[in-house]
């Protein structure tokens, strides 16, 4: 769960606390409203990243991931506009090319949307919107639980009351193409 924290620019949250969703939901509606959305992650963010990208696609929203190298990443955010929604998905340290890539963004004039720990990171400097996902584990690992369910909840906002019906149209389409088997 995330809360407001006051500091920054508006969408930025703290790791714990009540009405803490601000961010999380703005995330969702820049996503919904943008024309395009490039997600972007590194490191432990890469798994998290590629739920987003794949599932964002199939709620009906024009989602592409963009992960590997920074030059590769780098053109996909090239082509964003005003209009547009970058994701950026990392945790600490943040890749060096995160960050050029996170301001690249900003520059183009998209919506940049950071899920990142902890509060301070770089990555929230050109930020719009910030989800706070704390990545304490076991025994000083990193775990990606708090990044997941923050990709989880957005992803939730983007299907809307009916997930049913956000789901159906690509659902279809495979079962006409018989490319998923439903059979035990």
């Amino acid at each position: 769960m995330v809360e407001p924290s006051g500091r920054g620019a508006p969408g930025h949250a703290a790791p714990v606390g009540p009405g803490g969703l601000d961010a999380l939901r703005a995330t969702a509606r820049a996503i919904r409203s943008a024309r395009r959305t490039v997600v972007v992650g590194s490191g432990d963010g890469a798994g998290p990243a590629q739920a987003l990208g794949r599932l964002g696609p199939v709620l009906g929203h024009d989602v592409r991931l963009a992960l590997g190298s920074s030059t590769a990443q780098a053109v996909h955010i090239s082509q964003l506009q005003a209009g547009d929604c970058l994701v950026v998905l990392g945790v600490r340290p943040p890749a060096r090319g995160l960050r050029g890539l996170t301001r690249l963004g900003r520059e183009r004039g998209a919506t940049v949307c950071v899920l990142t720990e902890p509060r301070s990171s770089r990555l929230a400097e050109d930020a719009h919107h910030v989800v706070v996902t704390p990545v304490e584990g076991f025994r000083d690992g990193p775990s990606r639980t708090a990044m997941a369910a923050a990709v989880q909840g957005i992803l939730a906002e983007l299907a809307g009351t009916d997930p049913a019906h956000a789901f159906g149209a690509v659902r279809q389409v495979w079962d006409d193409l018989g490319v998923v088997d439903d059979r035990p």
